[in-house]
Order: C-alpha cells, then sequence, then structure tokens
C-alpha cells in the first residue's frame, strides 16, 4: 500500500506522515492519498473529517490503520472487477462473433 498525504492542514499533514511513515509515497506513485481537501488531487482520496464517511477526526492510529486497510482493499476490489468486467465483454464479443459464423454455416447448409 503506498500512500500520499495531502492536507490543507498542518497538523493532519505531520500526523499522517508521523502515523504512516513506512507507507508514503509519492503522488505519481501512490495507490490513493490521504487529504481532508478532495481538491488537492486528481488520484482516489482517502477523505479525512468531521464529515468523512472513512475517518472521522479525532482518531487514533489503530483506527486510522484499519480504515486504511478497508479503503485500500475496496480500492483493489473495484480495479479487479473492472479488468473482470472487461473480459467478461471480450469474451461475449467472440461468443456472439462465433454463433453468427455458426448460424452462416447452418443457413448454407439448409438452402
Amino acid at each position: 500500500m503506498k500512500i500520499c498525504v495531502k492536507c490543507s492542514c498542518i497538523v493532519l499533514q505531520k500526523t499522517f506522515e508521523l502515523f504512516l511513515d513506512k507507507y508514503l509515497s509519492d503522488e505519481n506513485e501512490c495507490d490513493f492519498v490521504v487529504t481532508d481537501d478532495t481538491e488537492n488531487t486528481q488520484k482516489k482520496a482517502f477523505l479525512v473529517g468531521e464529515n468523512s464517511a472513512y475517518l472521522k477526526i479525532p482518531f487514533s492510529p489503530e483506527q486510522l490503520k484499519d480504515a486504511l486497510s478497508e479503503f485500500y482493499f475496496t480500492i483493489q476490489n473495484s480495479q479487479n472487477f473492472s479488468v473482470s468486467s472487461s473480459l467478461e465483454s471480450q469474451i461475449l464479443e467472440k461468443f456472439e462473433n462465433f454463433k453468427a459464423e455458426i448460424l452462416e454455416i447452418l443457413r448454407k447448409n439448409n438452402a
């Protein structure tokens, strides 16, 4: 799990940097960004704040790590789902083409 921290609030920024030291990464290389302002990033954002669905202030290091793990798991599963969906559509397209070819062969033989 690679995390970039970009908070407007300096206290939150330093707190996250302290708690997440071993997960920190550049924004270009990260899996997602921990932020208190969604306008700070173009990446998937783990929003922290009073109205956040992910993590409300105040929080403990354990609550933070649990919430981040759950968020990361959700991101990974959504990526797997889109890959699976793409694969399914490719298979369906091949199947439809195959079915059309078989029907054409049957029509030629029945004519």
